[in-house]
């Protein structure tokens, strides 16, 4: 994968951190204090200093990047997998760190972001997105729904895949509308979604394992 994918691989990581070149530029203007964690009502309820959220998270999401990608390419069933499967494990860590930086320097610099809205909006479209490239997905041992049943049964693999997607589609769409919903309505949209993208692959599995 990495050899297929050395420019990609480069500039996801470069991507991921891109949050320090910001931090470092507007490293006078930044609180000693910087709030990385939101409550639902967008009060902030977790901080860290400024080294670790300029340095510390970002390094950490690029732990996770790079493990991600290495355990992706060293599983020989990947090596025909679909690229636009690949392109999309490749861009993931690098959307979701710039989220977070859009928001903790935000609230920083007092703009105070709908931080709940926006990733719940997030999520959302992640799932919409993740949804439409399951079915596209082959067989192997690190991306996709990794049940028991479909590890081993391809065809069992494809068929969860293709109602997978629908199914991560359709919660997708259901937390995205939830990002506009009041607090106390958006917890159980959200939660209802989840079951939805978790249980229906999972159920959907154990009838054809069993039939078979």
């Amino acid at each position: 994968m990495i050899k297929n994918n050395k420019i990609k691989f480069i500039i996801s990581s470069v991507i991921i951190l891109l949050p320090i070149v910001i931090g470092l530029v507007f490293w006078s203007s930044l609180p000693d204090k910087i709030a990385i964690h939101f409550a639902m009502d967008n009060t902030p309820d977790g901080f860290a200093s400024k080294g670790m959220t300029v340095f510390g998270l970002p390094l950490f999401m690029l732990a996770l990047h790079w493990i991600g990608i290495f355990a992706t390419s060293f599983d020989k069933k990947n090596k025909d997998q679909n690229p636009k499967i690949l392109s999309m494990i490749l861009f993931l860590c690098p959307a979701l760190s710039l989220m977070a930086a859009i928001l903790t320097y935000s609230h920083a610099f007092g703009k105070n972001p709908n931080v709940g809205m926006i990733v719940m909006l997030f999520l959302g479209i992640l799932f919409i997105i993740i949804g439409n490239y399951l079915p596209k997905c082959k067989p192997n041992h690190t991306i996709g729904i990794r049940l028991f049943t479909t590890l081993n049964d391809d065809k069992i693999w494809f068929k969860i895949h293709r109602i997978g997607g629908a199914s991560f589609m359709i919660g997708g769409i259901m937390i995205a509308v939830s990002a506009f919903l009041p607090i106390n309505i958006m917890p159980f949209t959200s939660i209802g979604a989840i079951a939805i993208i978790i249980l229906v692959p999972t159920i959907y599995s154990i009838i054809l394992y069993r039939k078979k």
